[in-house]
């Protein structure tokens, strides 16, 4: 084990830096940052395309990545599908944690490692550099610097992914902005197409019903796309609403429930990592793959059509009481295994024990609690106002 005066050298093989990475890679970075480890990186060439596997599969290990710690190998896994590589290794970190997908000579080592969303630090990040310069080029590079100079880095950094700390609206409101996958790529298998339909065709259902049963109080509806548009014109978000990450999540913050479905490959999202970052009341299609100590009843609401979306939608957007434990509960989460230090930490705990003090690497001391705070005040103030409502 260590602690912040003797940090375990950590050397992290690189050959992508796609976006799900990003998450792992930003963890890494504040816990060096922090003292608790020694990062260092080191650059391969990605492996060639694999004609021969389905199409999803082809790329995979772009989603992929190694780092060894105190003579142990970790391998990293952040692909939407539930598919394990039969590599070399003492830890199998897996994003889409399927259990009946493991062989049996990997279940003793493949982990759950939790919930996905693309986020980076906030300050300088020298090791994102190197890997621009290495895997992208100088151009690349020289416009991170550039941009992180100025202050005009289009990424979410940890800070802005997060609500925790910001107070919601006084009347709760439902959310679902989503988009829709093309199905129709002959190089795909018909089930993969399949799937895709299957997809939008939920999305589209559930926003037609929430948009039915909640009027004014939901905001929804599918990203402007060809294909949305030619298939789905009745459920398109309004042509004027801004739909890049920044301001989705702002949007995110204005509503108290937030509503989720199945991704490709029966992923968990990124958006529903983010809902948990927000400190949202979550309604979620029922999970495929496992996500460690995130509880029905407890971080989210689970529905398998969409007359039950409506029906647990309606629930939480009725009982107050219901909506402020999942919030707190989602908060603590948070802070305790999605920010991305704490889930490297947890990843990790054979060689890093996670801190007591959530303020040891990532937020100011008391922002939880802050938070909490403020969250009893505003029901107070709720409160308050349908009191004066019912007098006049």
């Amino acid at each position: 084990m260590t602690d912040s005066k003797n940090p375990v050298p950590c050397c992290l093989t690189v050959w992508s830096d796609e976006a799900h990475l990003s998450q792992v890679y930003t963890g890494l970075a504040l816990l060096h940052d922090a003292g608790r480890i020694a990062l260092s990186q080191r650059f391969v060439p990605a492996r060639p395309a694999d004609g021969e596997a389905p199409q999803h599969l082809r790329t995979v290990q772009l989603f992929h990545a190694q780092l060894e710690m105190n003579g142990l190998t970790y391998y990293i896994d952040v692909h939407d599908g539930p598919e394990i590589a039969d590599v070399v290794c003492d830890v199998y970190l897996k994003r889409s944690f399927q259990r009946e997908a493991i062989p049996p000579h990997m279940r003793h080592k493949v982990r759950r490692l939790g919930l996905n969303y693309e986020v980076f630090k906030d300050q300088f990040d020298r090791f994102e550099l190197k890997r621009r310069l290495a895997l992208q080029g100088m151009g690349s590079a020289l416009k991170y610097a550039m941009a992180k100079l100025i202050g005009r880095s289009n990424r979410i950094t940890v800070s802005e992914v997060t609500g925790i700390g910001m107070s919601r609206p006084v009347e709760p409101r439902i959310l679902f902005m989503c988009r829709t996958w093309e199905p129709d790529d002959p190089d795909r298998s018909a089930e993969k197409n399949g799937e895709r339909r299957a997809i939008n065709e939920m999305r589209a259902e559930c926003l037609r019903r929430l948009r039915k049963a909640f009027g004014s109080r939901f905001t929804g509806g599918f990203i402007h796309t060809p294909h949305a548009q030619e298939h789905f014109p009745d459920v398109l978000l309004p042509a004027t609403a801004p739909v890049d990450r920044r301001s989705y999540l702002k949007i995110v913050r204005e509503h108290e429930i937030c509503v989720a479905t199945m991704g490709l490959h029966g992923s968990n999202g990124w958006k529903l990592g983010e809902y948990v970052a927000q400190g949202a009341a979550i309604v979620s299609e029922r999970l495929v793959h496992e996500v460690p100590e995130f509880i029905e009843g407890v971080n989210y609401l689970s529905f398998d059509n969409p007359d039950e979306c409506v029906e647990v939608a309606g629930h939480l957007l009725e009982n107050e009481a219901l909506r402020w434990r999942m919030t707190l509960a989602n908060a603590r989460y948070y802070e305790e295994w999605l920010r991305p230090d704490r889930m490297m930490e947890r990843a990790l705990g054979d060689v890093l024990l996670p801190l007591e003090n959530s303020a040891d690497v990532g937020m100011p001391a008391g922002t939880v609690q802050n938070y909490l705070d403020s969250l009893a005040g505003l029901t107070e103030t709720r409160r308050e106002r349908r009191a004066s409502a019912r007098d006049r």
